[in-house]
């Protein structure tokens, strides 16, 4: 027997496939929403089809794992229907379909959702960049992803105060006194910009919907995430709303322990609705809009109170994106726009706050641009098992008005183990070479909730050596050489730029010999040292790879000095100056110069 959509048995009864079949089995239920479905509709669709030869069987349309066990014990309107109450309505149904009755119905109450709003833009990027300068962070700022480990002593004060064995006020203590523990351990491991913990939060949705008008949640509606992992998803009834601010004491108490900033953080609008039962026949872009509204507003009390960076969680961006079928075009229309207008919502904030976001792995090819509309300063990107970086690159040069901050995660956060610095270095290494060292981030994958404190003084501490293995190795290697020095005279014996510093770029694009009325033209332009070209500090004559690579100010302002005005690129490497100190042949071109894979001098198109 083939299974058949319900919509789908007047298309099956006009073809010959249903007569030859012996059994029938229609899909009259949703089994992925606890929201209760219409008998009606399945008795219309049906009931020409009873008196077909064959067995008819009812089913709904997916295993009921994805449900909680029962309504039973929650305090929910009635109407919703969790498995246990889903497989007795289907009986119901069955019987009734035979002539035994009807069913009753009880339906939940229903809401009227708000129509989404125009795209507001944010200031440009260089005008934010200026704007957030003052919070002083270094180059390659570290910092966590959000979550701390949530050990059994967290736990345990959670179970205390639903037993009413603490008051709400030794509860917070508690959850301060770890919040507090966190920042000094953070400040103490040389993190940059640093995060609260989240210890005082069950599951990164749940928390915000029990704080949110419009929104259900439940005592024991546990459905399997994913392994041995379950979660307790909320159900959105109404558009929800907000009394009052939701992360503000713990982000003051987490600020007012250091004089490092801290990162107010928001499970995003688009993760809220696709991780929560979600009510039948609303558009994805009308949930979008609605659960952005308090969002935003709680970005506001964050700011209101003197938060500088603030991050917004989407880790489920991707996971609801419809798939191909022939309704597809349509439904992905929706969704986008939904995203577009959410994120722009949620992310339009004054100038001087800079903005963070969070995803985690997926297919990105089809929905980067939906970020296009949002006002994102950093994302930091879930990527230390993947091996395509192409998201990353397209993130990266997503945005018209400048590159977007990135931190490809460095770690596996779902590993006890560190990779270790020098692993992390080269991955490090691997995005300086497209991105500029100002818009790189270092970050675990993802929140570290579920590594304890041993595990993650390992992964951290080597996170921070590794940021500060580059900041060293790039400090050191933007020294200006000293005229006639050893690497001075090394250099300039087999430097393409000094062999064709007598070319001069004629105007239409090809080069000729420097004549005399043109050579003071030629002395006016830069020279290798005059643009701080730096080297690795190792032994030019050791086969040793270089710890590190340089950097090179904008291809524009060196074109000149090669013969044919190339322009460089970081996706393709040329053969490599070996002992070229010792006076071995150097490259005869300054692109495979610039691609040296051998990291003498890595040039970057843009300028560091």
């Amino acid at each position: 027997a083939v299974q058949t959509r319900m919509e789908d048995v007047a298309a099956m009864r006009a073809s010959r496939t249903w007569d030859a079949q012996p059994e029938h089995v229609v899909t009259v239920m949703d089994g992925r929403s606890v929201w209760p479905d219409h008998f009606e509709s399945a008795r219309q669709a049906l009931e020409p089809a009873l008196a077909d030869r064959g067995t008819l069987r009812l089913v709904p349309s997916t295993s009921l794992m994805f449900l909680p066990y029962t309504v039973e014990g929650e305090d929910l309107p009635p109407g919703f229907q969790f498995a246990r109450e889903k497989t007795r309505r289907l009986a119901q149904w069955s019987k009734a379909l035979a002539g035994d009755g009807a069913p009753d119905e009880v339906e939940p109450p229903t809401a009227q959702w708000p129509q989404i709003g125009g795209l507001v833009p944010r200031e440009s990027r260089p005008q934010r960049k200026v704007a957030q300068r003052d919070l002083n962070l270094p180059r390659f700022p570290t910092t966590s992803t959000g979550s701390l480990p949530q050990t059994a002593e967290v736990r345990h004060m959670r179970v205390q105060r639903t037993r009413g064995e603490i008051d709400e006020g030794m509860y917070r203590s508690g959850i301060d006194r770890l919040i507090c523990d966190a920042i000094r351990w953070q400040d103490a491991k040389g993190m940059d910009v640093l995060v609260h913990g989240e210890f005082e939060r069950t599951d990164m949705v749940e928390y915000f919907a029990e704080r949110m008008n419009g929104f259900f949640t439940t005592r024991a509606g546990w459905v399997l995430s994913y392994g041995s992992r379950c979660t307790r998803p909320p159900i959105l009834d109404a558009p929800p709303t907000i009394a009052e601010p939701i992360t503000v004491r713990e982000w003051q108490v987490a600020q007012a322990a250091t004089s490092k900033p801290v990162k107010g953080m928001l499970t995003g609008p688009v993760t809220i609705v696709n991780w929560s039962f979600r009510p039948p026949d609303v558009p994805d872009d009308l949930l979008f809009w609605a659960v952005a509204g308090p969002i935003a507003e709680e970005v506001g009390h964050l700011v209101d109170v003197g938060a500088r960076i603030v991050q917004i969680d989407e880790p489920a961006v991707r996971e609801r994106w419809p798939l191909p079928t022939e309704e597809a075009p349509e439904l992905r229309a929706i969704y986008a726009r939904g995203v577009r207008a959410a994120l722009n919502r949620v992310f339009n904030q004054p100038i001087h706050v800079q903005m963070h976001t969070h995803m985690c792995y997926g297919d990105f090819g089809e929905i980067v641009p939906l970020w296009s509309d949002a006002g994102v300063d950093v994302a930091s990107i879930e990527f230390s098992r993947s091996k395509d970086d192409s998201y990353i690159h397209q993130f990266y040069e997503l945005f018209g008005d400048g590159h977007l901050q990135i931190g490809p995660g460095v770690f596996d956060v779902h590993s006890p183990h560190s990779p270790g610095v020098d692993t992390m270095s080269e991955r490090l290494e691997h995005f300086r070479d497209f991105m500029d060292d100002g818009d790189l981030w270092i970050n675990p994958d993802c929140g570290l909730k579920t590594r304890s404190w041993e595990e993650i003084d390992r992964q951290l501490g080597d996170m921070v050596a590794a940021a500060n293995g580059l900041r060293a190795a790039r400090a050191a290697c933007s020294r200006p050489l000293a005229r006639g020095s050893r690497w001075w005279r090394s250099i300039h014996r087999g430097c393409p730029a000094r062999r064709t510093s007598r070319f001069a770029v004629a105007g239409n694009g090809s080069s000729s010999p420097t004549t005399r009325s043109s050579r003071s033209a030629s002395r006016r332009m830069p020279s290798p040292l005059a643009l701080r070209m730096t080297y690795p500090r190792c032994d030019p004559r050791s086969s040793a790879r270089p710890v590190t690579g340089t950097s090179w100010p904008s291809s524009r302002r060196y074109a000149a000095h090669s013969a044919t005005a190339w322009r460089p690129s970081s996706s393709s490497r040329g053969t490599c100056f070996p002992r070229w100190s010792t006076g071995a042949t150097a490259t005869r071109s300054w692109s495979t110069f610039a691609r040296c894979s051998n990291r003498w001098c890595r040039l970057s198109s843009r300028s560091a």
